[in-house]
């Protein structure tokens, strides 16, 4: 009996359905096991993964580049290539990567000096009948 007769039974769907539930419930049984596994790969392959994740990434820009800027030149063209898409992945990335941080900060000031505003109000409020020289002390501290 070869491999296509097997395939052929009628029983063959059911096995396989069956089977592939029991290694599913056995993954997720265990999953702090693979999980384990996969925190061990990550902390000693995780710079070659993500090399590779980034090679993979750059590939097909650097293949454009050397189709439309380098079709002349042939073979010798891949390095210069590979170097321009490079630039543009990382100056892209990191630009990405400044905006969400100046944006973060921005928000982080934003809400500090509107908690700063809101107690200097709510301490003006507090203040019955306030002065003018108190304002202008007040007006004072805020100028420094």
């Amino acid at each position: 009996m070869n491999w296509k007769d097997i395939r052929n039974q009628k029983w063959y769907p059911y096995t396989v359905a069956i089977c592939s539930g029991v290694i599913l419930y056995m993954c997720l049984n265990n999953l702090s096991f693979f999980l384990g596994i996969f925190s061990f790969i990550s902390k000693y392959f995780g710079t070659v993964i993500l090399a590779f994740a980034i090679a993979y990434m750059i590939n097909p820009l650097a293949k454009l580049i050397q189709k439309v800027l380098f079709h002349k030149e042939g073979q010798n063209s891949w390095g210069a290539s590979s170097l321009i898409a490079m630039i543009l992945v990382y100056a892209i990335g990191g630009g990405v990567w400044q905006l969400i941080f100046a944006l973060s900060v921005t928000f982080l000031c934003c809400c500090c000096l509107s908690c700063w505003v809101f107690r200097w109000f709510l301490s003006l409020s507090q203040a019955s009948a306030p002065s003018l020289t108190t304002l202008t002390h007040m007006w004072q501290r805020l100028r420094k």
